[in-house]
């Protein structure tokens, strides 16, 4: 009860790191201890001799750290316990317990740790910890998994989220020294408000935001280094969109990312949503900030971004280039939208069959201020394209060297207007 068994080494081949019971009839009752950083097994038993595990933590055992439970033939019945790489019983859990490595309490429990109000409530519980604390602590909650007692009801929430390629998803609370592997694994543990950020590198993810209002973005976002946005890629590899937000995320961000090598399409029977190539936006308002959207595309419409259904994203500071569509919108597809922004962005060598940069349809509402839409190529209808009732102010901008024209009208069954203000207009 309330021990820690740690650290021990028997030597290659040996069996029991931790604790070894023999002989049929022994029968070993523990409570709330930690067995971690043996050299062997953390328990090992045979001979049909029984042990009974309750609140406790096993984890990084034997040489690879994987070997916390062998069975040599022995009645092992495990609960409420952390064993790390998982085993079967009764509410285990599978993670890291996140230590603290304090000096004099090395195995104590960071505020984060699951093991916090994870342990049975039991009269078998020990009242106090191996340091005399209460168990459990605060009075009323449940207690804790290990020798040691937190002074918390329940583990914190970690608001700041790190994901590297190099993480770890199972059981990662996204920590710094912790993070997840996934992007798609940080956003479902966030909750709104949170900061996802990411480390340097390539994630082959398709994502879909799930309602999140939360910031993800590169080191960017801590650091004002514009390299940390070519060198923080999320793939689509190809099989769909690589950015979705549909569930009305009004307050999250994008940022200081490059978006490239997604796939949209029009949506399969019993589906309301468009997929763009690179972000879908349906009843959503996210910020779309300093990011690169490239080489992406869509059998249908907005090869970048498809926007539609009152989605009314602010787009700032981006660079739009190499996208395609079979149909409308090599880069943007917009529609229904009421207060669309996009400014300082960069359109660029995007194409489609008409509106190669930018369509602007079904009364679309919005704002273009400060950017540039430059050899953008579309087989039909110009770089801009606007119609079914679109209202569109365009202000500060140059549209210049795309294929002609460079800005069109269709559907005149309906009044659409782009105002245009202090324009360079080829």
């Amino acid at each position: 009860t309330n021990s820690i068994i740690s650290d021990n080494d028997i030597g290659p081949g040996a069996e029991g790191g931790g604790i070894r019971a023999l002989y049929s009839g022994t029968i070993l009752d523990i409570y709330n201890c930690t067995i971690t950083n043996n050299s062997a097994n953390g328990i090992y038993g045979r001979d049909a001799s029984t042990i009974n595990v309750y609140n406790s933590i096993l984890y990084n055992n034997g040489p690879d750290g994987n070997n916390q439970i062998e069975n040599g033939g022995f009645i092992r019945n495990i609960f409420y316990s952390l064993i790390g790489g998982g085993y079967s019983g009764t509410n285990v859990i599978d993670a890291d317990p996140l230590f603290t490595g304090n000096a004099d309490t090395p195995f104590s429990l960071q505020d984060y740790s699951p093991c916090i109000g994870a342990g049975l409530d039991t009269t078998i519980v020990p009242p106090t910890d191996i340091k005399g604390n209460p168990r459990p602590n605060p009075a009323g909650s449940n207690p804790d998994m290990g020798a040691y007692e937190n002074t918390l009801a329940a583990p914190r929430h970690n608001s700041f989220v790190h994901v590297s390629t190099t993480g770890d998803d199972n059981g990662s609370l996204g920590l710094e020294s912790a993070p997840f592997a996934t992007i798609q694994a940080a956003i479902n543990y966030s909750v709104d408000g949170d900061t996802i950020l990411l480390s340097p590198g390539t994630y082959y993810e398709n994502i879909n935001f799930n309602g999140k209002d939360v910031v993800l973005s590169s080191l960017y976002l801590t650091t004002l280094d514009r390299g940390y946005i070519s060198q923080t890629i999320v793939d689509g590899f190809e099989s769909g969109c690589v950015f979705v937000f549909e569930n009305g995320e009004n307050s999250a961000t994008l940022n200081g990312l490059t978006i490239r090598n997604g796939s949209g399409e029009y949506p399969a029977s019993g589906s309301a949503v468009i997929t763009g190539g690179g972000i879908t936006c349906w009843m959503s308002s996210p910020i779309l900030s300093n990011l690169i959207i490239e080489n992406n595309h869509t059998n249908w419409y907005g090869g970048a971004i498809h926007i539609s259904d009152h989605s009314n994203p602010l787009v700032i500071n981006c660079i739009v280039r190499g996208n395609s569509a079979n149909n409308t919108g090599g880069g943007f597809s917009c529609t229904s939208t009421d207060s669309l922004k996009i400014i300082n962005s960069l359109f660029v060598a995007n194409s489609s069959m008409s509106g190669s940069a930018l369509e602007l349809q079904g009364g679309a509402k919005g704002i273009i201020v400060n950017s540039t839409f430059y050899g953008n190529q579309a087989s039909g209808r110009g770089a801009t394209q606007v119609g079914f009732g679109a209202d569109v102010d365009m202000i500060n901008s140059i549209v210049w060297n795309n294929s002609t024209p460079q800005l069109s009208f269709y559907d005149f069954s309906s009044t659409s207007y782009l105002n245009i203000s202090h324009c360079d207009i080829e």
